[in-house]
């Protein structure tokens, strides 16, 4: 599998490469921005790239923007955004901008390279890859009640009624 990395640490890019070299992955390019990771694979189309979520200029959310412009310039690359941010909302913009062929993991719970190179397999085939502690807190996201949850049957009814203009 090719794979290209994009990631504002240095460190953290070289760490990478090491432990995918090892596995047997190729890396084909690293980059610390994502207008640099686009420059460096539009004459060479890795199979997958890696991303981190924040990244330069304004360290926000570059990784997502670029993942949607790997999308619509190339569908049948595969697009993983590691991430030290649990945040189920950052999960969701990157699906809904990417669609297929995606995947949004934590850095801290990654703990070994198969995973991490079968999970990379699984999204270059076309899959959805999302990190348990992020599915987590989408459906505890779900779960939580809210003040409309707290009224009767009668007092809905009435909500109801008074939302379609009648008088309570």
């Amino acid at each position: 599998m090719r794979v290209a990395l994009a990631d504002d640490s240095a460190l953290f890019r070289s760490g990478l490469e090491l432990l995918l070299r090892a596995s047997g992955v190729q890396v084909t390019s690293q980059a610390s921005s994502g207008d640099e990771l686009m420059g460096n694979i539009v004459p060479d189309p890795p199979d997958a790239v890696i991303l981190d979520l924040r990244m330069p200029p304004t360290y926000t959310g570059e990784g997502i923007e670029t993942a949607a412009a790997i999308r619509a310039w190339d569908p049948g690359v595969g697009i993983l955004v590691l991430s030290t941010y649990a945040e189920a909302s950052y999960a969701g913009t990157l699906i809904d901008a990417v669609g297929h062929g995606v995947g949004y993991l934590l850095k801290d719970t990654v703990t070994d390279a198969q995973g991490l190179v079968a999970a990379l397999g699984r999204i270059a085939a076309g899959e959805t890859v999302i990190d348990p502690a992020v599915v987590r807190r989408l459906l505890q996201r779900r779960r939580t009640s809210g003040t409309i949850d707290t009224l009767n049957p009668r007092e809905r009814e009435v909500l109801s009624r008074m939302a379609e203009g009648r008088s309570n």
